[in-house]
């Protein structure tokens, strides 16, 4: 079993088992881990640990934890499947402004 590490205080976020909120379901950590492997292979520059997942798209909601165009703790939407260099659709500044907005999706 691989495991994630996660910044202090992220693991809660996790233990919530795919629960839905504005159009987002959080990922079970056993998701997480699959999502995480797959995006990177698709990403390799970007270590990413998604957390959400749109219900009607394909979009990704994943905390930076190193990459090289936006720093630790900003929120990449990325377009899952897209081609490198077009997968990020949007950047929100950290994890608590990214939940405010998926609230009033």
């Amino acid at each position: 079993s691989e495991e994630i590490h996660v910044p202090h205080g992220f693991s809660r976020w996790l233990a919530i088992s795919e629960q839905e909120f504005g159009g987002w379901f959080l990922l079970s950590k056993l998701s997480a881990i699959a999502n995480k492997k797959k995006l990177k292979q698709l990403y390799p520059s970007r270590e990413i640990l998604p957390f959400a997942r749109r219900g009607d798209s394909d979009d990704v909601a994943c905390l930076v934890l190193n990459d090289p165009k936006h720093p630790r703790g900003t929120v990449l939407l990325i377009h899952d499947g897209a081609m490198l260099g077009n997968e990020v659709e949007k950047v929100i500044t950290s994890l608590p402004q990214w939940f405010e907005q998926a609230l009033v999706e």
